[in-house]
């Protein structure tokens, strides 16, 4: 008999039947509608593919019962997200953005090894109802499993039918209960344990060998990578050009007024099982600020005045967050219309506040928005504390009411490691803070306020600034390396860079220097061949770290290749450049030289302009592609942040293409 197959799906095309098509499988693809009409033994095995859609596939009794007198005659039957087939029931269909499929058993002949885990991002899933099989499931899924590529848990208490993934109904009778059939435009990773188990699946039900190299080319098309970075001069221009590109292709950009107003938040937790992704479209001060220093880069780059425009008019609406009611607010940036009231991180209006403007006064020697920075830059001195550091966030409860709420960490000792546990306390006079040490020696909260103050110093000459920055300083220093860590080791040592350099600059003492020199001198031993750091946090003392149903670190276990491009390495490009300018030592050139090469080599490259250009959150080196622990709340592994991310990134790139003119400065 020829190895025809039958294929029951409802409409449209997926990535499992292009890989049969290039493997030149034959087979029919029918109306679940009409199965009832056909001669089944034209057919060597028979796929019911459901993922196609959101709602499962739902098969008549006509036709069911045709189909189930098939698996009876001990038919091959491959059956994906359907409600119901022979003794297998569904109910509730539930997205899987939390859960993972893990393998609870050695299966060579698939590629699966217990432990394995499997992610197939922000899926959707069906709860078991009824099944008759005493099997073991290939896949079961596990709620936010621990591990990067492995999990070790109780596979015996863990076992929950209704949670199955993938397993064996009967041996002719292969059942899925998640979409699996575009695993790769909805990026299943990592994509070399996909393809032995998709190359396995088609085997069985077709009795015919599988080539997965056919989908190669499709996995490049859904994203990959130009390993290429000569000429490079030339592909740092592409690379940020690209980024550019991206705001305009997406609508990144919220338009109204006439003006370019401000920027959206950028790419949210989600890939759905249709490949597509999620936008965020919050508006934040930091993102439309440091989106508004690489647009003021870019003008001093190319002298092309229409970015001067662009940049000058997401600061006209940073200027409408700025706090102008008399009182103890008075000069505070708000975070944006989301929080208008509530919430002032000192690192936020930093990044987009304060060092986007502070930057162009000391490139252009245009002071225009001296007044505005110094307000805030007094609001924000008024509140921190005489060790010079703010505690992580004020929440402003009544904007007519000097009580606030201070978000704040408290610090302990566990066998000989200073360790950092989130607090908080009812401040009743917003004042008071002044009067006591913030308490929170934090890159994370910190470092980047602190450069603005060294900056500030520097540009403006307020004696103030100085003091109150070289307090700080030297509190982070006092309990250097075991700062109070966000998430990462490799974190705090990327956001402690530019803070250094800063100081330096500020004071041109060498202690200051050799500080500088000692933090980038840790941050090596976590140098990856390939110019990036790896996540590491020694001790395991970050907040952020191991963490689910909360923000969380893309890092399980020190060790594992991944990058974070969100929180650490995405700081790097600005504070290797500041550190060359500030010192002009070329060690610090080639850092930056080397950090650079790494972006262009994870920029990503796709057909999909949603992701055409950008640098997700997590990066895994080894494999390379996007992969880490997902258990992020609001960044998963392939969140991109516009000003974080992008923003950082871009400005770090064209200050480095600006090294000749910009040093003259320093």
């Amino acid at each position: 008999m020829d190895k025809k197959i039958l294929v029951i799906i409802d409409g449209k095309t997926n990535d499992l039947l292009e890989v049969m098509k290039r493997n030149h499988v034959s087979y029919d693809v029918v109306h679940p509608d009409m199965v009832h009409k056909l001669d089944m033994n034209d057919y060597h095995g028979i796929m019911i593919l459901g993922g196609n859609n959101e709602e499962p596939l739902h098969i008549h009794p006509k036709d069911r019962l045709v189909i189930d007198e098939q698996i009876k005659m001990g038919k091959r039957v491959f059956g994906e997200y359907f409600k119901s087939i022979h003794n297998v029931s569904f109910i509730d269909c539930i997205s899987t953005r939390f859960e993972r499929p893990v393998a609870f058993m050695d299966f060579p002949k698939a590629g699966l090894e217990k432990g394995d885990i499997l992610d197939e991002q922000s899926n959707n899933r069906q709860k078991v109802y009824l099944h008759t099989s005493k099997g073991w499931p290939l896949l079961q899924y596990v709620g936010n499993p621990t591990g990067f590529y492995k999990t070790e848990i109780d596979f015996a208490k863990s076992r929950a039918k209704a949670a199955y993934a993938l397993w064996f109904e009967l041996d002719n009778f292969l059942a899925c209960s998640f979409r699996m059939v575009n695993f790769i435009k909805a990026k299943f990773s990592p994509r070399h344990k996909w393809k032995k188990l998709i190359q396995y699946i088609l085997e069985w039900v077709t009795g015919q060998s599988i080539d997965m190299s056919v989908a190669d080319s499709m996995y490049d098309s859904a994203y990959h990578f130009n390993e290429n970075t000569e000429p490079f001069e030339e592909r740092c221009i592409e690379s940020v050009d690209k980024v550019f590109d991206w705001f305009e292709n997406n609508d990144m950009v919220d338009q109204r007024y006439g003006r370019y107003n401000s920027i959206k938040e950028g790419l949210g937790t989600a890939v759905f099982a249709d490949g597509t992704h999620k936008i965020e479209d919050v508006i934040r001060t930091d993102n439309t600020g440091e989106m508004s220093l690489a647009w003021l880069m870019r003008y001093l780059r190319t002298k092309d005045e229409k970015y001067l425009e662009i940049s000058d008019s997401l600061t006209e609406y940073i200027l409408e967050l700025q706090v102008k009611d008399e009182g103890p607010y008075y000069g505070m940036v708000r975070n944006g219309p989301f929080t208008w009231w509530n919430i002032c991180y000192q690192d936020d209006s930093a990044r987009g506040f304060l060092l986007p403007k502070l930057f162009e006064m000391l490139y252009t020697g245009n002071m225009k928005y001296e007044t505005p920075v110094r307000e805030c830059l007094d609001f924000l001195i008024s509140t921190t504390g005489k060790d010079g550091l703010r505690t992580p966030n004020t929440y402003c409860i009544d904007p007519t009411s000097n009580e606030t709420y201070a978000r704040a960490y408290r610090q302990y000792e566990d066998e000989g490691i200073i360790r950092y546990a989130p607090d908080g306390e009812l401040i009743k006079d917003i004042t008071l803070l002044a009067l006591k040490n913030g308490g929170n020696p934090s890159g994370h909260y910190n470092g980047w306020y602190l450069a603005s103050l060294f900056l500030a110093y520097k540009v403006l000459g307020d004696e103030r600034y100085l003091q109150t920055a070289k307090k700080g300083l030297n509190s982070i220093k006092s309990v250097y390396p075991f700062t109070s860590r966000e998430h990462s080791e490799t974190q705090e040592l990327c956001r402690l860079v530019l803070p250094c350099a800063m100081q330096y600059f500020a004071t041109g003492e060498q202690e200051d220097k050799e500080f500088l020199y000692r933090v980038v001198n840790d941050l090596q031993q976590f140098r990856h061949d390939s110019g990036a750091y790896l996540e590491w946090d020694t001790g395991y003392t970050a907040h952020r770290g191991r963490t689910t149903g909360t923000e969380c670190s893309v890092l399980s276990t020190n060790g594992d290749p991944v990058t974070d491009h969100l929180y650490s390495l995405n700081w790097l490009p600005v504070g290797f450049i500041q550190s060359y300018f500030v010192t002009k030592d070329k060690y610090f050139l080639k850092l930056w030289e080397d950090i650079t090469r790494y972006f262009l080599k994870a920029q990503l490259v796709s057909d999909d302009k949603t992701i055409d250009g950008v640098w997700a959150r997590a990066f895994d080196v080894n494999l390379k592609e996007v992969y880490g622990v997902p258990n992020d709340v609001g960044w998963a592994p392939w969140s991109v942040e516009t000003g974080w991310t992008l923003g950082e990134i871009t400005i770090g790139i064209q200050q480095g293409l600006m090294v000749e003119e910009l040093i003259e400065k320093y």
